[in-house]
């Protein structure tokens, strides 16, 4: 057999049998240790060292060595090796690693290299070099250090060539392993860590304290060596540090603007909006040096609503010593530091409003009261404390407003709220005495809203304004009967001619307009003082016929038409019949005098499950929309070319609104000018007419 085929099968040999030790192993370390045992194992050599290529430095460091170093501290300062390959110059072992080439070198050719003191550790006079590499990718280099001066010869290189040939792609295939585990190792980690800082944050709104453990667990992910938060005023363009680790407290005062001249690689991030890494600061421009032996920067952006609003910085004395996944940190980082920016400042918004309304809500005379659904008191103002007689220095939010007054009219006025399911306004005398307006509003996602004015002094002057109506109306009978009887006298015993019965007549009609006045104003006054109705089933239809009737004559003479169109199946609501005749006997009367000749008046009903509505609706003039807003007001009358005529006192609306109340009623007005109105009241079925409707 040939030198040459024998040299071919131990190559072979060789490559197969590091195929066979390498193939179960997936970690680095034992990977690592294996291939410089099997090489020692393999060529006859002293010791056999593999430095690793750090992927983000682009610098070779330790990664395993056989057989070890009997002295400790060598292997110590052998295992913390770290060598550079960035600008290798004239230096010729990393020219041959970055060349990809192997080769030896003898004492006097490492002297002044970057490897010099890698084999000042080991003792050797030469070293052989094996960059290892796949696909162009410099995975790292195998040392080989041999017995003798010779080197190593053409077929122990051929060897080591074989089995690394072999070794690479398990090496590759490890780190590509390692990385995995590490980048998922990473991102467990990571995730517990933005956990606990998000349960932090969770627990404060105090800007400083957010700023100091975004900053904390910044420094503790990176391993960075110094830090600072500054915050950025787009104005001045300064960044004013809020805090700093590491650095000297006279270089960087926390509260004291940094100038442009100074904000260097932050201020520059701090306009830009955009994160940086800067791998050598000594590279950099910008760079403005506020430590000792600084080499590598990270800068990050705060945002809030798209608007930087300040700046963590981190430092390192490593040589490109943060990656990408620092980098993807401390972006998360920052995107908790806007948050947590945010909610205090919503949190302050919120408090500074809150206390306004609490000033507001303390010194407005009004009561204002807030219920939940259960009737428990979300919201009591002073003004209400002080009207129900309720000691001021107690909170009452969480308990019901019935359990704490003692008033008989407020508990049961609150306990029937329920019944109120919607907008709704009473009149309540309270324990201090004074009567108040109620203005209660409902809303199903809180509760009840009420309001309470004070209207004690209008009830007094509406009292005082009604009793003199009263008095001034029934004084004024007496004497008018007496005229009105001398007139018929009059009338009884002379004869008069044309003139002077036109004369008489006109006296007749002024005492009718007067006695209509006064009858109205009695109404009113006897309707205020509290109207003690007689409530008994009434067939509404009957009534309605009855009212048609008395009024058919004037709708007769204008040749206008009645149309009744309710069932005569309609059960019967409890009313005052007589008050229910003259709500619509004033109703009709008026839809007559409003309606042109010829014109139609239609009465009609809705019925509901809870309420009756009786519409009368005529084709008349209509009404506008500002004085639909007055018509159910005393006194007022629709002011047009086309009621100049038409005669009223302006009181007979309002007293049909407060026959309609007194009914527990409701009375509104639809219209529009030139196609006539509608008028609606709403009667609610009593407790009795429910109970006989048919199933």
């Amino acid at each position: 057999m040939s030198v040459q085929l024998e040299h071919e099968l131990e190559q072979l040999r060789a490559a197969h049998q590091a195929a066979l030790r390498l193939s179960s192993l997936l970690e680095m370390d034992p990977l690592l240790y294996e291939l410089v045992m099997m090489t020692t194992e393999v060529i006859p050599c002293q010791r056999a060292v593999i430095l690793l290529m750090d992927k983000y430095s682009a610098a070779l460091e330790y990664g395993s060595h056989y057989p070890p170093l009997t002295d400790r501290s060598k292997q110590t300062a052998l295992e913390m090796i770290f060598i550079n390959t960035f600008n290798a110059g004239r230096d010729a072992a990393i020219q041959l690693i970055n060349r990809r080439r192997p080769g030896g070198l003898n004492t006097e050719q490492l002297a002044g290299t970057r490897l010099e003191m890698l084999t000042r550790l080991i003792g050797a006079q030469q070293v052989h070099l094996f960059p290892l590499a796949i696909q162009n990718d410099l995975l790292g280099v195998l040392i080989i250090q041999p017995h003798d001066d010779d080197g190593l010869s053409d077929n122990l290189v051929g060897i080591i060539n074989s089995i690394l040939e072999i070794a690479v792609r398990y090496l590759y295939n490890a780190r590509h392993h390692t990385q995995t585990v590490q980048e998922l190792s990473t991102s467990v980690y990571e995730m517990n860590i933005l956990q606990q800082i998000d349960a932090e944050l969770n627990d404060t709104i105090e800007l400083s304290y957010v700023f100091r453990i975004i900053m904390d667990w910044a420094l503790r992910f990176t391993n960075a060596d110094l830090a600072s938060l500054g915050l950025f005023d787009d104005v001045h363009e300064t960044l004013t540090i809020t805090a700093q680790y590491g650095y000297d407290d006279k270089i960087i005062q926390p509260g004291i603007p940094v100038g442009k001249e100074r904000g260097s690689i932050a201020l520059r991030v701090a306009r830009s909006g955009q994160a940086e890494i800067i791998p050598d600061v000594a590279l950099d421009r910008d760079y403005y040096e506020l430590a000792n032996g600084i080499r590598a920067h990270l800068s990050v952006p705060i945002l809030r609503e798209e608007q930087v609003i300040a700046v963590l910085s981190l430092e390192s004395r490593k040589l490109n010593g943060f990656t990408d996944n620092h980098l993807n940190f401390v972006h998360s980082l920052a995107r908790r530091a806007g948050v947590a920016v945010d909610n205090a400042r919503l949190f302050t918004e919120t408090r500074r409003e809150r206390e306004k309304l609490a000033l507001i809500l303390r010194n407005i005379a009004d009561i204002v009261v807030v219920l939940d659904n259960e009737q428990r008191i979300i919201l009591l103002n002073y003004s209400a404390a002080i009207a129900m007689r309720l000691p001021t220095e107690i909170d009452y939010t969480g308990r019901r407003l019935t359990d704490v007054v003692d008033s008989a009219k407020v508990k049961l006025f609150f306990q029937n709220l329920p019944l109120h399911d919607h907008d709704a306004k009473e009149e309540l005398e309270l324990p201090n005495g004074r009567t108040y307006h109620i203005s209660m509003t409902r809303q199903r996602s809180i509760g009840w809203l009420i309001v309470m004015q004070d209207i004690t002094q209008f009830k007094e002057a509406e009292n005082v304004k009604n009793e003199l109506m009263a008095t001034v109306s029934h004084d004024l009978k007496q004497p008018l009967s007496v005229m009105r009887g001398y007139l018929d006298l009059l009338q009884m015993t002379n004869d008069f001619d044309e003139r002077s019965r036109r004369y008489m007549e006109s006296l007749d009609y002024a005492f009718y307009t007067m006695r209509q006045l006064i009858d109205d104003l009695l109404d009113m006054a006897r309707i205020e003082a509290g109207l003690e109705l007689d409530l008994e089933a009434v067939n509404i239809k009957m009534i309605l016929m009855a009212c048609i009737e008395l009024l058919q004559q004037q709708a007769k003479n204008k040749a206008q038409t009645i149309k009744l169109d309710i069932p005569d199946t309609m059960l019967p609501i409890y009313a005052d019949p007589p008050r229910l005749r003259q709500i619509f006997t004033n109703l009709i009367g008026n839809a007559i005098k409003y309606t042109p000749p010829q014109g139609e008046i239609r009465i009609y009903a809705h019925i509901q499950p809870d309420t009756v509505t009786i519409c009368v609706q005529d084709n008349g003039i209509g009404i506008t929309p500002e004085d639909q807003a007055h018509v159910f007001d005393r006194f007022y009358r629709v002011r047009s070319s086309e009621t100049e005529r038409i005669e009223g006192t302006g009181l007979g609306l309002a007293i049909v609104k407060s026959l309609v109340e007194a009914h527990t009623g409701v009375i509104d007005v639809v219209s529009q000018k030139g196609k006539g109105s509608t008028f609606r009241v709403k009667l609610p079925l009593t407790l009795k007419a429910k109970q006989a409707q048919p199933a």
